[in-house]
Order: C-alpha cells, then sequence, then structure tokens
C-alpha cells in the first residue's frame, strides 16, 4: 500500500507537470500538480527571495518561514531537509535552473509524504521546468540591495516600484564582517518580531550586508532604537567579528551613501579603532577623512601630525611612542577614561595618570578641551593608519 501512494505522488505530479497539451505554461501546471496532492511550492532566488508561489493553505507567511529557515541554519547542503514550521512540515533545498541556484520549498499540507518522496519531487520539478524551458522573473529586490550596495543609486531609483521598495522609510543600512550569515540573520529575526521592521540582505560567505525599513512613518523612531539595541548587542559577539551601521536614515539616498562610507572605510577603521567591534557612522567618519587625506590631501595630512611632532622632539624616541601609545589609547578607544585606558594596555591606572599629564605638558593644551581634542583625535588616527 505505501508503495502504491509513494507511486501516487511522483507520477501524479508528472502527469500534471508534463501536460503541454492541458496547460499553457509551467506555474499553471505546477499549480494543478500542488492542488491534486495537497502540497505548496515556494520558488526562491538564493537570496531568499520569492518569485513563484503556488498556495493551496495558508498557514503561515513565506517571509516567516525564510526568517526560520535563516535565523537557524537550517539547510546548507545540496540535498532535501524537513524543517517543522510552526507545526507545518516543510522541506527546503537548492534546485539549478539556467546555471543559478535557486531554492525550493515544498509544505506538506497533511504531513503525508516521506522525506524520499519529497526529495524524488524536487528532482521531478527541477527536471519538469527545464523541460519547459521556464526563466524565473528578474529578481528585483535582489538586484535592488546589490545596486545599492554598490553606490549605482539610478539604477536603485528604477527599481524602487518593481522591487516594491516605493513607500518604505529606511532607518539603517549595515554590514557584518567574519561572521555566520545565518547568525546575523537570527538576531534580525529575533528584532524583527518584537519591533516589526522589514529587512532586505545580501549574504555572502562570512558576511553580509543589509538595510533595514518600515512602511509606518510613526514607527521610525522606535525602529532606530532596536537597531541600536541590536548593534549593541552586537558587542558580545566573537572577537573576529565586526559590524558597521548607518543608522538614524531615511531614503534610498541615505542608504546609498551610508553603504559608500561603509565600503570606503571598512577596511581601516579596525586599524584606528583596534579595540572596537561596532562601529557607527561617527568612527567612520573620521576614518573616512584621514583616508581622504592620506590618499591626496598631504598638506592637511601633515598639519594634523605636526601636532604630535613635539612627542619626538622634546622627549626620546621611546618615550614620546609610549606616551603617545597611551595618548591614543585615551583619546580612540578609551573615551578619555583613564581607567578602561589602563585596562586596554594593562598598566596601573597611576602609570597612565602620569603619562597623560607628560602628554599634556609637550602638547601645552589640554588635551580634554572641547577646542583640542577634535584636532588630537585626527591627528592620532592618521598616525595609528601611517604607522599600520
Amino acid at each position: 500500500m505505501r508503495d502504491h501512494e509513494e507511486r501516487s505522488v511522483i507520477v501524479d505530479s508528472v502527469y500534471h507537470l508534463l501536460d503541454f497539451e492541458g496547460h499553457t505554461s509551467f506555474p499553471e501546471a505546477l499549480r494543478e500538480a500542488a492542488v491534486h496532492n495537497n502540497y505548496q511550492i515556494v520558488l526562491m532566488t538564493g537570496e531568499f527571495n520569492t518569485i513563484l508561489t503556488v498556495e493551496t493553505r495558508h498557514l503561515v507567511k513565506i517571509e516567516d518561514a525564510v526568517q526560520i529557515v535563516r535565523s537557524g541554519a537550517a539547510f546548507n547542503s545540496e540535498d532535501i531537509v524537513m524543517v517543522p514550521i510552526g507545526g507545518i512540515v516543510s522541506y527546503w533545498g537548492y534546485i539549478t535552473i539556467t546555471n543559478q541556484r535557486y531554492v525550493l520549498l515544498i509544505v506538506d499540507n497533511d504531513d503525508q509524504f516521506e522525506m524520499d518522496e519529497m526529495r524524488q519531487l524536487a528532482r521531478v520539478i527541477e527536471l519538469a521546468i527545464g523541460m519547459w524551458k521556464y526563466t524565473p522573473e528578474r529578481d528585483a529586490r535582489a538586484e535592488f540591495i546589490k545596486s545599492a550596495i554598490r553606490g549605482d543609486l539610478a539604477f536603485c531609483r528604477s527599481l524602487l516600484e518593481e522591487a516594491d521598495m516605493s513607500d518604505m522609510h529606511f532607518v539603517s543600512a549595515f554590514l557584518a564582517e567574519e561572521v555566520e550569515p545565518a547568525e546575523v540573520a537570527g538576531l534580525l529575526e529575533k528584532y524583527r518580531q518584537e519591533y516589526d521592521f522589514m529587512t532586505l540582505t545580501d549574504a555572502g560567505e562570512s558576511n553580509i550586508y543589509g538595510m533595514i525599513y518600515t512602511e509606518d512613518t510613526n514607527s521610525r523612531s522606535s525602529v532606530k532604537n532596536a537597531c541600536l539595541a541590536m548593534y549593541n548587542e552586537l558587542k558580545g559577539w566573537s572577537k573576529d567579528s565586526r559590524f558597521f551601521h548607518i543608522t538614524g536614515i531615511d531614503t534610498i539616498d541615505d542608504v546609498i551613501d551610508g553603504f559608500r562610507l561603509i565600503n570606503r572605510t571598512w577596511q581601516y577603521t579596525e586599524i584606528v579603532f583596534p579595540y572596537k567591534r561596532v562601529f557607527s557612522k561617527y568612527e567612520m567618519s573620521v576614518v573616512c577623512d584621514c583616508v581622504y587625506m592620506r590618499s591626496g590631501s598631504t598638506p592637511l595630512q601633515s598639519m594634523y601630525l605636526s601636532l604630535l611632532e613635539p612627542f619626538e622632539r622634546e622627549v626620546s624616541k621611546n618615550k614620546g611612542k609610549l606616551l603617545l601609545d597611551t595618548l591614543a589609547t585615551f583619546v580612540l578607544d578609551a573615551g578619555m577614561n583613564s581607567n578602561r585606558t589602563a585596562e586596554f594596555m594593562d598598566i596601573h591606572n597611576n602609570t597612565v595618570q602620569y603619562r597623560l599629564k607628560k602628554a599634556n605638558e609637550i602638547l601645552g593644551a589640554d588635551m580634554t578641551a572641547n577646542r583640542v581634542i577634535p584636532g588630537l583625535t585626527m591627528a592620532l588616527a592618521i598616525k595609528r593608519l601611517e604607522e599600520k
């Protein structure tokens, strides 16, 4: 009896999927097969953007299913795997269409099929796609975020309506480096459920770009605060992970400007701020100016570095370097807190206080004064880049 049932679902699906005379298109044939056999199908791009849906029951939102799968790293192989979602049995895996990889989701409405059947069904659907010469629609949302990341504002604007992003208010753009994208997706899902925002991401092997947005104008402030809380939570992650975010924005122009700033500075930011893991637009703006000066504005760079020249002239080279290292840690890393400076440098606070006093004397100014700290910050940041 079981053998007959197994043959039935596969044979019946093949019958409908390959009925070229009875159907005018592959999506129509797929719908007929799904309805007759009581399953649902969703075809998605590698970025999990939906391009074809055959729903025979409305039991769970596709967006919610995607977030659960991504956050749990539910599948990462070429095989089909089972993922229970809210009491619903679903099967996920990759198929290939015209040399590109797509995600196939099959929902077993009444938990009536076995794993082997779903694997066979996935292969049958993949073969039928080839025989129909079916070409998936363009993934406008994937192209939208990719064009934003590379700074193509004109193309982004042309995709706003097609990607269904015209009425969205953007709140944050980010890059996570040296991470498991699935772990970042899990954190995004945690905050998304609580604060009801939306995300669009583009994941690589060890990094993930993303944008966070909402269609509710009144929720922008709460979503912004949620983003800041989420990024703060990232500080406790792996010491190798780094997170760059531009938060408190609104338009697609802001998003693209944010990605431009991230892309210009992420490789240098850690050099200037080695003790930080999460970087905001404030740290990146400082680094961006430093990189600009190093690449073409030599007189301006020399002007800033001249602020530190007394440490080489008035004391010995070794002592000058020791004082500058302490000063840089105090200003750039420790938020001008001597106790934190002592922790970072693994020395006693009294030693820090002594060195800062000597540095103050050499500078001939109060290093913490509002009129002094901006120039001093830039000088110390440029020096760190120069020494790398």
